[in-house]
C-alpha cells in the first residue's frame, strides 16, 4: 500500500535539484575563469614594460627574471 507523500519529501526534493543547479553555475563559472586567467597569463608573458627616465633613455623592465 502507497503511503502518502509528505511536503517535507518534495522540499528536500527541491533542495536536491536547487544544489545541483548551484553546483553547475559553480563548475561553470570556474571553467570560464580559469580559461579567462590562462589567456591573462599568456598576455603577460608576452609583455614588455618599458621605462623612460628623466633624460628619455628607454630601459626594458623583465617581468620574469631572465636566465
Amino acid at each position: 500500500m502507497e503511503q502518502p507523500v509528505e511536503q517535507d519529501d518534495y522540499e528536500s526534493h527541491d533542495v536536491e535539484l536547487e544544489g545541483e543547479v548551484e553546483q553547475e553555475k559553480l563548475r561553470e563559472a570556474y571553467i570560464s575563469e580559469r580559461t579567462k586567467l590562462e589567456i591573462t597569463e599568456i598576455e603577460l608573458n608576452r609583455a614588455k614594460i618599458i621605462l623612460v627616465d628623466e633624460k628619455g633613455n628607454m630601459k626594458r623592465i623583465p617581468l620574469i627574471p631572465e636566465h
